[in-house]
């Protein structure tokens, strides 16, 4: 049951990474607090969102990066 725990593991450390680029779109919740949302999450699939071409491409640079650091091929 170690397999679960890494993915995890990764997928946060992923979403720190691409969190970092300073991407995502901004939206409220129901109490209308301001919220920020990088990367969609769902079982193995990720989904950057971002409010403009050029932030997209620096979230996908900074997943880049992380994937390279990591031997894996994107």
């Amino acid at each position: 049951m170690l397999s679960p725990l890494l993915f995890c593991l990764y997928m946060e450390s992923l979403a720190e990474a691409v969190a970092a680029a300073r991407g995502g779109v901004e939206w409220a919740d129901a109490s209308r607090a301001l919220r920020r949302t990088h990367l969609l999450l769902y079982c193995d699939d990720a989904v950057l969102v971002a409010e403009s071409p050029a932030a997209l491409q620096l979230m996908l640079d900074a997943a880049s990066r992380w994937a390279w650091r990591r031997q894996m091929a994107v």
